[in-house]
């Protein structure tokens, strides 16, 4: 047979090992569910899908997704309380939804360095994972990915992280610190709240707003550092925080929330003089402490860069010390080539040079931005061919437009025991 059946052993509570074979290609959902005897299963190298639900609420104690499976669907391991240990695949580049959302004893995840991807509610509810690294090629990680994991005290979150969605870390009461990586760019509402234990945070330079109740209740977090970029804090974004002694507001700040921050007796603010900082400040309550802080020495992650006509990329800049109050300035020096916005996010716009400066006070730093025109469309002389054997025919590309900075053609075949190419 090529395929488990759809309930094929679904609630077979007596079956507690099973291999499937290298013949099978596709195990259907929800044919192991509820299989609380199954220990054990092998998955055969033939398998490439296996469906939703397949193996949801099965007796499992560890689980390996071989590399050969390329699809998978939802929640297939979901509420196996019994499962400690699981490999991902190497071969589907995101965690689906639920897939092992209620493994209330997982405690091993390994992740392939490829995955892209963590999608919604995850690992909500796997209440015995204490930590867990997240692959640096990991870019987004959806709500609710790892609500309610109330053993997890670490997390690391990888350089290339660029959104947290809403409540994906909501009422993780273990979480004790988050560093983000400055390329993270998108906040979702309540992400990190109720986190109960959560006392150090170092925000990504890259966000440009907090949003609303975005740590609200986090009872254990002293002070704050609001990155350089950001001009608005959500309502409730700090609130029933009463540890918060200590938050520093940057100079581009230009609208705070109401509840943002709920104990005037208690937290100071901190902040250049004269700015929306001190005005808020003054109308709600709350100390405000004047801070001017020079910075002495700044760097981007990138001095020279090539990027195809139409994409985007951002730079990361990092500033010494990091509570520097000095005003930040982006400039292209040829805006017909490359843009660049207030955080550093560039974009390139037409095939030229320009070189991108950023000023941070008295210091500055510069990059070199090559925009190169991609290749749009490749086409072939022939869509299908005929020969006889042995025989050979000449293949013509052509590559457009003209003025494509990498024209090369690649040539490869399906079964070269029928046709071969050569370059």
């Amino acid at each position: 047979t090529t395929q488990v059946a759809k309930y094929l052993f679904a609630e077979c509570t007596g079956l507690e090992e099973i291999v499937i074979p290298d013949t099978v290609t596709v195990i259907r959902e929800r044919a192991f569910e509820q299989a609380r005897g199954l220990k054990k299963i092998t998955i055969g190298s033939g398998v490439h899908t296996i469906e939703k639900y397949a193996l949801m609420g099965s007796g499992l104690t560890e689980i390996l997704i071989p590399d050969g499976v390329t699809t998978v669907g939802d929640g297939i391991l979901m509420d196996c309380t019994s499962l400690k240990e699981a490999t991902w695949t190497a071969g589907f580049n995101k965690v689906s939804a639920y897939a092992f959302s209620g493994c209330t004893s997982l405690k091993t995840v390994n992740l392939p360095d490829n995955l892209d991807r963590i999608i919604s509610y995850a690992f909500r509810n796997c209440d015995s994972l204490v930590n867990i690294e997240i692959p640096e090629s990991v870019t987004q990680i959806w709500q609710y990915a790892f609500n309610d994991c109330d053993s997890l005290q670490s997390i690391s979150l990888g350089n290339n992280l660029q959104r947290i969605e809403t409540y994906c870390f909501y009422s993780c009461n273990s979480l004790e610190a988050v560093t983000m990586g400055d390329r993270v760019t998108y906040l979702g509402t309540y992400v990190f709240a109720d986190c109960d234990a959560l006392k150090n945070v170092k925000l990504s330079e890259g966000l440009t707003s907090i949003p609303a109740s975005a740590f609200r209740q986090c009872a254990e977090l002293e002070e704050l550092i609001i990155p350089r970029y950001v001009t608005t804090i959500g309502s409730n974004a700090f609130n029933a925080s009463p540890k918060l002694v200590k938050v520093v507001l940057p100079a581009s700040l230009t609208s705070i929330g109401s509840g943002a921050f709920s104990y005037a007796n208690t937290t100071v603010i901190y902040g250049v003089p004269g700015t929306y900082a001190e005005t808020w400040a003054a109308e709600n309550g709350f100390q405000f402490v004047g801070q001017e802080v020079a910075a002495t020495e700044i760097a981007l992650n990138k001095t020279e860069l090539t990027l195809k006509k139409g994409k985007s990329e951002l730079l990361i800049l990092t500033v010494t010390p990091e509570n520097s109050t000095d005003a930040v300035t982006w400039k292209s020096s040829d805006e017909s080539v490359v843009t660049v916005s207030s955080n550093g996010l560039l974009t390139a716009e037409s095939a030229g040079t320009a070189t991108i400066k950023v000023t941070v006070g008295s210091k500055s730093a510069s990059c070199k931005v090559t925009v190169v025109q991609p290749v749009t469309s490749i086409s072939l002389n022939k869509s299908s061919l005929t020969l006889e054997a042995l025989a050979t025919y000449q293949l013509k590309a052509t590559v457009s437009p003209s003025t494509a900075f990498d024209r090369s053609v690649p040539w490869s075949t399906s079964d070269a025991s029928i046709a071969t190419v050569d370059e």
